[in-house]
């Protein structure tokens, strides 16, 4: 059983990325903690609370993270999520009780009471790592491993280099990978293979249930939006790899390398660099990258949980 915390920034995989978690049998939710991203922090709280309460899942405790980077100015996903970062549809709103606790201090002390059991998966910047390392550098020993999606070994998405989560806060990325923390990351290299395709899209609109019809109405203009930039009728469901891999690591083929953030060149911003296959490689932690995946695995596992709903 994975005891886990949950860092997000809800948009549109975010989104189905949470619904496939909730109904993971051999994962726990101990609480989530979201964060600014795909767009601003009070929407993606928002957005959170709301797709827990639409799944059923009130109870699941959700704080208020990080509202932009630790340098910059954030950089928001609106061109692809839409202003509210779920294509502008109104979901049903949650009426849990507002956590008022500091996320930092929660997630920390909830840490600290399982003693190195718990795993913590981001799925947006890593700015809530880096806020949390801050205010407890002991953090580290506390943690289990990290599991995130994010990165790029070839091209980005958001610049031509850069992944758009490591690029939104590269320095709370480069603290994430320089901690010593166990670290596994799912970046572009796997995401990109991990999608559904237009069969697997009528596939899931045939279990005519209440998430093949969120999809319907939430992935519209994300497919269009893919469409235009890789000229693929795809949706590619980067955020579902950290859950699937927590699930059943042999869907996923993986390497051990170091990993560094560019943090000072102006083209290469936000880049991840490996050393994979390097003569000389880095010093530091290695950390477990995905590269391949099973896809026809991958989008079975993802369909066996969906027709639940």
């Amino acid at each position: 059983m994975h005891t886990i915390w949950l860092s997000l920034d809800t948009g549109i995989d975010d989104c189905f990325a949470l619904l496939l978690l909730l109904k993971e049998k051999d994962i726990k939710i101990d609480g989530i903690i979201a964060t600014y991203g795909n767009v601003e922090l009070e929407k993606t709280f928002k957005n959170t609370r709301d797709v827990l309460h639409f799944a059923g899942y009130d109870d699941i405790k959700v704080y208020k993270g990080s509202a932009s980077p630790l340098v910059d100015k954030p950089c928001y996903g609106y061109d692809c999520h839409g202003k509210n970062g779920v294509n502008n549809i109104k979901l049903v709103s949650s009426t849990a009780p507002i956590e008022n606790e500091n996320a930092f201090d929660a997630f920390y002390n909830r840490a600290k009471e399982l003693n190195g059991q718990m795993e913590l998966v981001m799925l947006g910047p890593s700015s809530d790592f880096a806020n949390t390392y801050f205010r407890h550098p002991d953090i580290v020993k506390y943690l289990k491993r990290v599991v995130l999606m994010g990165g790029s070994f070839s091209g980005g998405n958001r610049t031509s280099q850069a992944e758009f989560n490591i690029y939104a806060d590269p320095i709370s990325s480069e603290i994430l990978f320089e901690s010593g923390v166990d670290i596994v990351m799912a970046p572009l290299d796997v995401t990109l293979k991990s999608y559904f395709d237009l069969d697997d899209i009528k596939t899931l609109s045939s279990f005519d249930n209440k998430l093949s019809h969120l999809f319907e109405k939430m992935s519209v203009n994300i497919m269009k939006f893919y469409y235009k930039n890789s000229g693929y009728h795809r949706f590619f469901f980067h955020d579902a790899c950290p859950i699937v891999y927590l699930s059943d690591e042999s869907i996923f083929k993986s390497i051990k390398c170091h990993v560094k953030i560019e943090t000072k060149s102006k083209l290469a911003y936000g880049k991840t660099i490996s050393d994979y296959d390097c003569d000389i490689p880095y010093e530091g932690k290695e950390v477990t990258a995905l590269i391949d995946v099973d896809r026809q695995k991958f989008v079975k596992h993802c369909f066996d949980i969906y027709k639940t709903y």
